[in-house]
């Protein structure tokens, strides 16, 4: 291959004139003489690579190699060098390259474009004979039944292949108790999507330990079980993270490993190793984000951009209903789940959302957001006025209609996928740069860690401090315990008041 002196064989088509910064010469014209089989004029016994003095040695980022790797048996040859094989057959040269050879996929269009009208094409392969391949990708049924896809087990890495892995082992252990298939598939969707995903990884972290242990995954003794939670605790895993993996562990053997003795009474212990710590110092400052929200860039709504707009939307929306981001991206901007009144809106999910407790409360409570408009004409409640939530969701569907490609109420207002209906994901990144442009205009340090999640806990726990009824805020919240929003949600949004009772302490004996 242009490593040592070679002479032209008659089966080359090509004339050899043009470089190339690949492997190969460029061809300067395919004079295609008749028809037959590929160009097999490679010596397959030169099987050292040395350098090359009159032509290009390749791509500088390419790795050098001296020699080529054929997997199975190569025919010999006809004197020529050419391999000896029927007309359309026998075994071709597949050439690997290392993923990053090339910068990038853009880089390497526009220079096959400018300099390569008839590219070499590189296998991402080993160099295989191309009958060969299947047989070198199939992998054990034993293999894939046990996912033993361990790369590694510290990183959170998840493939889709541990995710089938897992499920067809409950799946199996579903169908040795007797249970029809059709039962079988219904009882795997008993949990959600989400929920099973991070049951399947759990078991693929499993699967890894045992095959480092050397013990069977899928019979595993309790001191297995515990030697896995001891994994966890020692790398710092809380008391809830355990109680996952338990539950996940008892959904894949179809095992009650929550009700063993020894289980129950490790968790107990690692609760008091690592007890169950609730900040209730609010991660942000709500009355500071509300001003901001009621001045420039975000009013009037008249005059503002539709991209501040979308923000300071979906923020209001969020904190005066206090529900989930993904209810929020379930909402529709059409009858009868958007229906305006004069003095409130009220919105409903759509009839294909299933929310995070599936119960006929949480599928069918209505979102009740009134109008906010103070009875006072001071100054400070002129600025609010721009935060009636009615107005302000009656103004993004007209300023969006234009644009929009879904009935989902909020959709993206730019870019690629303008008009297409914003996931859970986007609308909680929205809420998060709403807040951070709030402190921004205030002129305020930013706070760390903002979460869109915290506007449920920050809504409720303002609320409760303007004395709404217990009730009204479970309703609101589709809470159906106000225990719920005692021990999960409730923040001390008045600490700062309180600490002056110290204040005037200190005043007092002082004067």
């Amino acid at each position: 291959m242009g490593r040592g002196k070679s002479t032209r064989f008659n089966c080359c088509i090509y004339s050899w004139k043009r470089k190339h910064y690949g492997r190969f010469s460029l061809p300067s014209s395919l004079r295609l003489h008749r028809m037959g089989a590929e160009s097999r004029c490679l010596r397959f016994c030169h099987s050292k690579m040395g350098n090359s003095s009159h032509r290009s040695n390749g791509n500088p980022t390419k790795l050098k190699s001296d020699t080529f790797l054929f997997k199975g048996s190569i025919p010999t040859s006809r004197g020529s060098g050419c391999p000896s094989s029927g007309l359309g057959g026998g075994t071709l040269l597949h050439l690997s390259t290392p993923s990053n050879d090339i910068p990038s996929a853009s880089q390497d269009n526009e220079v096959r474009s400018q300099r390569d009208s008839y590219p070499t094409r590189l296998a991402t392969s080993t160099l295989v004979p191309p009958s060969q391949e299947t047989d070198v990708s199939t992998t054990s049924s034993s293999q894939k039944q046990a996912g033993l896809a361990c790369a590694g087990t510290s990183g959170p890495s998840f493939s889709s292949s541990s995710q089938s892995q897992g499920m067809e082992v409950e799946r199996r252990g579903l169908v040795n108790l007797g249970v029809s298939t059709r039962v079988v598939s219904t009882l795997m969707k008993a949990r959600k999507v989400t929920t099973s995903s991070q049951y399947y990884k759990i078991w693929d972290r499993f699967v890894c330990r045992a095959q480092r242990s050397k013990y069977d995954p899928f019979q595993p003794s309790t001191n297995d079980i515990l030697e896995f939670l001891q994994s966890g605790l020692d790398r710092g895993l809380s008391w809830s993270s355990l109680r996952v993996q338990v539950s996940a562990l008892s959904a894949v053997l179809n095992i009650k490993w929550a009700e063993d003795p020894l289980v129950v009474r490790f968790l107990a212990a690692a609760k008091r190793i690592h007890p169950p710590f609730k900040n209730r110092a609010p991660p942000w400052d709500l009355p500071l984000v509300l001003r901001a929200l009621s001045r420039k860039p975000f009013s009037p709504m008249e005059n503002i951009s539709l991209w501040h707009l979308t923000l300071k939307t979906a923020l209001l929306v969020a904190v005066t209903s206090a529900r989930r981001i993904s209810e929020l991206r379930a909402l529709s901007c059409e009858p009868p789940f958007t229906v305006f009144y004069p003095e409130k809106v009220v919105l409903r999910t759509m009839p294909d959302f299933l929310p995070k407790v599936v119960s006929s409360f949480h599928l069918n409570e209505p979102i009740n957001l009134p109008s906010f408009h103070p009875e006072s004409s001071t100054s400070n409640e002129e600025l609010f006025r721009n935060l009636d939530v009615r107005d302000c969701l009656e103004t993004y569907i007209i300023r969006t209609q234009p644009i929009r490609e879904a009935k989902n109420l909020f959709v993206v207002p730019a870019g690629s996928y303008k008009g297409q209906a914003a996931t859970t994901r986007t609308i909680g990144r929205w809420i998060v740069i709403a807040i951070v442009t709030a402190y921004k205009e205030q002129g305020s340090p930013m706070p760390e860690g903002v979460r869109a999640h915290s506007t449920r806990g920050m809504a409720t726990s303002w609320a409760a401090a303007a004395q709404a009824a217990p009730e009204s805020i479970c309703k609101a919240a589709t809470w159906s315990s106000s225990n719920t929003f005692l021990r999960h949600y409730r923040l001390d949004v008045l600490s700062y008041n309180e600490s002056l009772f110290g204040q005037k302490v200190l005043q007092a004996a002082s004067s």
